[in-house]
């Protein structure tokens, strides 16, 4: 009962901080919130394609309206020192420029030429962008060019209502309109697995990031409580090292616990995340996440003599989870060191299970391996912290 009291207590001291419930619950509230709006609704294909239209004419309006036919392209119109102005400030990586004459020349069945300027490659929305308007250029010329091998056709045919070029021309745009309505070649898309959105990639990453920011940040506090003999006090008053250990653990863990419930209620509410059959599964799976960092912190706390330096090193074990560990980016697959780096951190083994629990593609005993590999952190840290702990800094 006196190590759970013990646990409690530091949970309370959380409470009672301002600054604590603005790191520690406020922050990552909001940081789910941004991650909701930001993500909401994203198609596959997003950007602004940035016209500068000199033409002004049928040819370039409906250039532009088959851009934006697109799902996720949002055309924006504006005047050729504006979108320079944009592209040097680095407002936009890239605009495409419309010349006069674009109407007369397609119409003729002539090349036309459009203008793309970026900076460098314009960035991977800019290169998916470029691809699109040569496949719209491409379209339109071939149209215009099949047009004119019709009227050719037609004039050698002698007389007939075929011999008007508006007629012509009339005929061929419902039928090619009628051709890009229901093509004759259409992709089957097969989906394999359920598709993971951008929010259920981040969100598990968020919950490892802050529960191990959160949890190592007490090491620092840890070490404060040694050095001004508030352990010692406990030691004295008949706790165990193993108790005191064990109390200040289940307090990290307490902490951790409460990190964990505000975040998954933030994404309930803003994304409606962790509302499946799986929220349980997700829960007791973040329990063994959070007894392994909590021994982390434990031993952080154990092994540094000064709150400043407990501190320092609870930043660079939180940065380098957060860099590593598939929180926000996976490795590329040609990387092999840094594939082989993600296997020593917590975070690797807690996004992945996380990841799979939110999508679907896994259960909680499907789990088995990163289970087993966070007990083994979790009482590795804890046997190596109470071999070298002692309740008063000597």
């Amino acid at each position: 009962m006196r190590v759970l009291i013990l646990g409690l207590k530091d949970v309370k001291s959380l409470t009672a901080n301002k600054k604590e419930i603005l790191l520690h619950i406020f922050l990552p509230v909001l940081i789910v919130a941004m991650i909701a709006a930001l993500f909401a609704g994203e198609p596959a294909l997003y950007g602004e394609a940035l016209l500068v239209n000199h033409d002004g004419e049928g040819m370039a309006d409906i250039f532009i309206e088959r851009l934006e036919e697109e799902r996720g392209i949002r055309v924006l119109i504006t005047d050729l020192k504006e979108a320079q102005r944009r592209l040097t400030r680095s407002e936009v990586l890239m605009f495409t420029e419309i010349p006069s004459g674009f109407t007369d020349t397609l119409s003729r069945g002539e090349p036309a030429e459009i203008s793309v300027y970026r900076r460098g490659v314009g960035g991977s929305t800019g290169q998916m962008l470029l691809t699109l308007i040569k496949t719209v250029l491409s379209e339109m010329s071939g149209e215009v060019q099949i047009t004119h091998l019709v009227q050719d056709i037609a004039a050698e045919q002698g007389e007939g209502i075929f011999q008007e070029e508006d007629v012509i021309s009339t005929f061929m745009e419902s039928f090619l309109y009628s051709a890009r309505l229901n093509p004759t070649v259409k992709v089957e898309e097969v989906s394999l697995g359920k598709q993971q959105d951008m929010t259920g990639f981040f969100i598990p990453g968020v919950i490892t990031l802050f529960i191990i920011f959160s949890s190592t940040y007490y090491a620092q506090n840890f070490v404060e409580e040694k050095n001004n003999k508030i352990m010692e006090r406990y030691f004295f008053a008949g706790l165990s090292r193993g108790q005191i250990l064990c109390g200040k653990f289940l307090g990290i863990f307490f902490r951790g616990l409460l990190q964990l419930l505000i975040i998954m209620l933030a994404a309930v509410i803003f994304t409606k995340m962790f509302c499946g059959n799986n929220f349980f599964g997700i829960l007791l799976f973040s329990l063994f996440f959070i007894a392994a960092v909590s021994s982390v912190s434990i031993l952080i706390g154990c092994v540094f003599p000064k709150p400043g330096q407990a501190l320092w090193a609870a930043i660079i074990f939180s940065m380098v989870n957060s860099a590593l560990g598939n929180t926000f980016a996976l490795p590329r697959a040609d990387i092999e060191l840094v594939r082989y780096i993600n296997y020593l951190t917590v975070s690797y083994y807690a996004n992945d299970g996380l990841r799979q629990l939110t999508t679907g593609n896994g259960l909680f005993f499907s789990l088995w391996g990163e289970i087993l590999v966070l007990i083994f952190m979790t009482v590795f840290f804890l046997a190596v912290s109470l071999c070298i702990f002692s309740p008063a800094e000597k």
